[in-house]
């Protein structure tokens, strides 16, 4: 193996002289795979260069690994070279293509006790390295297109175990994609609660307790009266109302009262105090087809709500492509119905530094009339995002360009002197002081 990464190189023999002479094959394979792909990233200068010279010099230099950014050919043959240091049965193959048609995809092949595994790692690399599940280790129905050879797979319970018995899991036994589920839960209920209490029939309640409170002229029983009005239930919730004009205080017997209604107005049922999960089950239940003018702002908060996430969550990805593959996961959690992820595009934007092309994300959210009307630059080097942005003078100002098959390559062509998108038209409600906010 030639050596210009002595770093990586050798932090790769570190890794097979710390892995147990008495774990089985399987542990030390899988220890291997975990470690080692914390190390990596996929090359965004091969998968996103239009010149096939340039390419092909980087396919058959298979033997060097710059950057520590690896494609298919130069990854498996690391790989290949630490089992054997390990002893374990492993070899390379060359199959046909299924993506690019210049060049064939190589992989790993396992075998151990009369069984044979392919393995395939770059896809896992972001998945290693946030401790999340793995889906290309080991299981050959990923794998259906390359028909040369029959293959084994390893069992999600196997996996488990594996990776039990080898420290890969968090606290409590779970991988990380698993705890994503109580993200889910949270931001459903921060939205829930949001939406629930700024709409107009909660806000019309609360106005107008604020009003009375601050009425010195009305008596108490006047102010009953007039909260009678507008209260279908108030003989139920008459004691509680009384308590918040003798107090002069909205307590949160009061809040929960107005989020009842408002829920009611929404949805068309009674809010339901018995679950702790109130937010996130409102979400679930609510219809947003049926409700166009919360649309845009349940986009936009959730949004707002993952961008704030992201610098915390992506700490430990090596590069541009494992970012954009965990944000597109992330995406599937936060955007769950096909409508909402419709509204959200991603863009691939590129800047030359010192000869070498940087790749950034860029996002853009449509509005109701599929005009992109809102942009976000995310810098996943130094964990920052901008947002609001016009897009084109942002890049003409960086001294950036989108990828040609980007949407975003047409409209810089034609607007070079665009004005700043008028936010307040499309999302009237958005403030950026909010981002402060949601978290």
């Amino acid at each position: 193996m030639k050596i210009n990464n002595i770093d990586l190189y050798e932090t790769c023999d570190q890794i097979v002289e710390s892995i147990p002479n008495y774990y089985s094959n399987d542990q030390k394979l899988r220890k291997l795979y975990w470690e080692v792909g914390k190390l990596l990233a996929k090359s965004p200068t091969f998968f996103y260069e239009k010149d096939l010279a340039k390419q092909k010099e980087i396919y058959e230099n298979y033997q060097v690994i710059h950057n520590r950014e690896v494609i298919c050919r130069n990854v498996v043959y690391l790989y290949f070279n630490l089992c054997q240091k390990l002893g374990l049965n492993c070899r390379m193959i060359e199959m046909d293509d299924i993506e690019n048609m210049h060049f064939n995809h190589w992989a790993l092949v396992y075998e151990n006790e009369g069984k044979k595994y392919l393995i395939n790692p770059i896809p896992d690399f972001y998945r290693v390295q946030l401790g999340f599940s793995t889906r290309s280790f080991c299981h050959a129905e990923n794998y259906f297109a390359y028909a040369k050879e029959t293959f084994d797979s390893m069992s999600d319970d196997y996996l488990r175990k594996l990776d039990e018995s080898i420290g890969y899991l968090n606290a409590g036994g779970y991988y990380t994609d698993e705890l994503f589920e109580k993200f889910s839960n949270e931001l459903n209920n921060r939205l829930g609660r949001h939406i629930v209490r700024t709409s107009d029939a909660y806000q019309d309640y609360y106005l107008t307790l604020l009003d009375l409170i601050c009425n010195k002229e009305m008596t108490l029983q006047e102010k009953m009266n007039s909260i009678r009005k507008i209260d279908v239930d108030f003989d139920q919730h008459k004691n509680v109302i009384q308590k918040v004009f003798e107090s002069e205080t909205i307590h949160e017997d009061m809040k929960k009262i107005m989020h009842s209604i408002a829920y009611k107005k929404l949805i068309g049922v009674p809010f339901p105090f018995a679950t702790v999960r109130e937010g996130s089950d409102f979400i679930r239940q609510m219809d947003v087809s049926n409700l166009e003018n919360k649309k845009k702002e349940i986009l936009l908060y959730k949004f707002e709500y993952m961008m704030c996430c992201i610098p915390k969550l992506t700490v430990p990805l090596t590069g541009y492509i494992e970012n954009k593959n965990f944000i597109e996961e992330l995406c599937e959690y936060i955007f769950p119905t096909t409508e909402e992820r419709e509204c959200i595009h991603r863009h691939t934007i590129v800047q030359e530094n010192e000869g070498k092309n940087e790749y950034y994300l860029m996002f853009s959210l449509k509005d109701l009339n599929g005009v992109d009307s809102f942009y976000c630059f995310y810098d996943h080097q130094n964990k920052t995002f901008q947002m609001p942005i016009e897009p084109i003078a942002f890049m003409l100002h960086h001294h950036m360009k989108p990828l040609k098959n980007s949407t975003l390559h047409d409209k810089m062509a034609t607007q070079f002197d665009a004005n700043i998108l008028c936010l307040q038209d499309s999302f009237p409600y958005y403030q950026e002081s909010k981002i402060n906010h949601i978290l």
